[in-house]
């Protein structure tokens, strides 16, 4: 993927400039993303690794992909009308799927990782914004050799203020999917939901390919304000394009840390018996702010070193409740699960109280 960067932006002062303004917004929209992720945090190697597939893998395949298929298309239909095709059609197709592969294999491999839709949610965005910050390094590059930092700063407004969250809306959705698909006990479904979720996708990132840069500007008459253009007529192209799907993956999470606190409510209240979990310790487990203003409060009187007991703690109990969850619902043990079962949790959870005290 360096190469392919290099040799579409050779310039290197445009290449480090691009690089910058692509690199500056990740870690603000990675940190709103993680946010989702309130009770079972996911591991960071997991995350990483969905990131730089976004990065790395995905936007190599598409480039490739793009180019080859967006050629044919193009000899097929003429310029016109296979420029349009290649950008509505051709493009979210190609993406989405390159995006949604990295999903597919988080689930196949470490489904004991991949709990429901939340984490789907989680992983597909941040495949989405990996790809995008790859994807905005090509465009910024391109546009600094033609029209300087002037341009880079109106595609910087475009792409990253505006549509920013667009990457990780697609394939957030179809993670979302996969989630559900991985949290169902009916087996019939899935072969039913994943591939509406990947249509939604894939049907989001055509509607803003075709609609923003195709409809919108065709019906402006030709002496539009410019200004006008970029402040009025696209953030309300955004805004008509992008708020419903937002809504629906902030529903779904709302609904999904509503079911989450209630698996750990139901799937923790036996290990106070068994001496496993304090009454304390259960009681704040399934809040996030008790969880985290708990932890702070170790931080303050004992240590950094006590903080991370204190957090892998409450990381350990809640894994437990979902791993007792998926086998009360006829999940069958997976290979990595059985190497560390309900036991290897609870002991997990002694380790950790015994760094505290």
């Amino acid at each position: 993927m360096g190469l392919l960067l290099v040799s579409a932006v050779p310039n290197p002062v445009a290449l480090g400039i691009a690089a910058t303004a692509a690199v500056l917004p990740v870690p603000l929209y990675t940190f709103l993303v993680l946010q989702l992720d309130r009770y079972e945090h996911e591991p960071w190697q997991v995350l990483v690794a969905a990131f730089l597939w976004g990065a790395l893998v995905a936007t190599f395949i598409a480039a490739i992909s793009n180019d080859v298929i967006g050629a044919i298309v193009t000899a097929m239909a003429g310029k016109p009308l296979g420029d349009v095709l290649t950008s509505s059609v051709v493009a979210p197709i190609v993406e989405e799927t390159a995006k949604g592969s990295a999903l597919l294999l988080l689930y196949w491999i470490i489904r004991h990782e991949f709990d429901n839709v939340l984490d789907g949610i989680v992983y597909g965005s941040l495949v989405g914004i990996g790809f995008a910050m790859t994807e905005n390094i090509l465009y910024f590059g391109r546009i600094y050799l033609e029209h300087g930092l002037e341009g880079v700063g109106v595609l910087f407004y475009l792409r990253v203020i505006l549509g920013g969250f667009g990457h990780a809306l697609y394939t957030g959705t179809t993670g979302a999917g996969i989630g559900l698909a991985r949290e169902t006990h009916r087996p019939w479904l899935i072969p039913l939901i994943i591939p509406v979720a990947y249509l939604l996708g894939v049907l989001q990132h055509a509607a803003w390919n075709f609609l923003a840069a195709t409809v919108v500007p065709a019906f402006l008459p030709d002496d539009t304000n410019p200004l006008f253009m970029l402040f009025v007529v696209m953030p309300i192209t955004s805004i008509v394009l992008t708020t419903p799907g937002m809504i629906m993956l902030l529903c779904i999470a709302y609904l999904a840390w509503r079911r989450e606190k209630a698996v750990i409510r139901d799937h923790l209240r036996d290990e106070v018996d068994r001496g496993v979990l304090t009454s304390e310790e259960y009681g704040r487990l399934d809040s996030w702010r008790r969880r985290a203003g708990a932890e702070v409060a170790t931080w303050r009187r004992k240590g950094l070193r006590a903080y991370f007991a204190h957090r892998h703690l409450h990381q350990a109990a809640t894994e437990l409740a979902f791993l007792k969850w998926h086998v009360s619902r006829g999940d069958r043990p997976k290979r990595a699960q059985r190497r560390q079962p309900e036991d290897r949790y609870r002991e997990r959870i002694a380790v950790h109280r015994s760094v505290l005290r």
